[in-house]
């Protein structure tokens, strides 16, 4: 099982990937079905589950394996981020979302992600998932026309606690910050954290555009000036920047 799991996030081609995913979800349950108590199993799953887009089956799979391995906070963190998965994909899925059924998806995902923190705050796989909820709940509370200034400064706290203990999606985190605290309008914090985001990935527009907006409202033009020069080559299509 763990072995199609690897051959499926290795494999760009969607036909032999679907293949990979069923014949790892087919040897899997047939090792929990001999192993039931081995929430290993379960967890596996979920996996699986999530790589597909199945997040509702991954929820089901995640929260045996919660409930066999209750204080291990990466399942925490995994059920988590499968109730996030839901949430957005159900938001994005309809041309009228149910904001009361999205919202109601995404606490549950922040008691899960909270519950993991509770475990192991300096995991930075569960900081990780902490940040995108609180991304997610400060787009919705601005689609539902609410103030959504408490859920940026919560973001802003969940994306600094992120980077406190590590992350490996430096130019995500930082992009989300940059976002965070121009709605904040903490302009020179967003100028700081979007310039590390292009640092990260020079090649992501809207980042430019957003770093665009906090330096013109911040008046300083020399970090976004030193940029540019240092991004040029990529800017222009020629090369890998600074």
């Amino acid at each position: 099982g763990n072995g199609m799991r690897l051959a499926a996030e290795r494999t760009a081609n969607q036909l032999h990937q679907a293949q990979a995913l069923k014949a790892g979800e087919t040897a899997l349950s047939r090792g929990r079905g001999l192993v039931f108590w081995d929430e290993r199993y379960a967890d596996m799953l979920g996996h699986i589950a999530m790589r597909g887009n199945d997040a509702e089956a991954a929820i089901g799979w995640y929260s045996e394996a919660l409930a066999n391995d209750p204080h291990h906070p990466h399942k925490a963190s995994n059920l988590a981020r499968a109730y996030l998965s839901h949430a957005l994909r159900f938001a994005r899925d309809e041309t009228q979302p149910d904001y009361d059924r999205v919202a109601a998806l995404l606490e549950t995902a922040r008691f899960y992600g909270d519950q993991a923190a509770r475990y192991c705050a300096e995991s930075s796989y569960v900081q990780d998932v902490r940040w995108r909820i609180a991304r997610a709940e400060a787009v919705l509370a601005e689609e539902q026309g609410r103030d959504a200034r408490p859920e940026w400064q919560r973001l802003a706290q969940k994306g600094e606690a992120s980077l406190t203990y590590g992350t490996r999606d430096v130019s995500g985190i930082y992009r989300a910050l940059g976002m965070a605290y121009v709605k904040l309008e903490q302009f020179d914090e967003a100028v700081a954290a979007l310039a590390w985001a292009v640092g990260a990935d020079a090649n992501h527009e809207p980042t430019w555009a957003l770093l665009e907006t906090a330096v013109r409202e911040s008046g300083r033009s020399e970090p976004f000036l030193d940029l540019l020069h240092g991004n040029y080559t990529v800017l222009a299509g020629g090369g890998e920047g600074k």
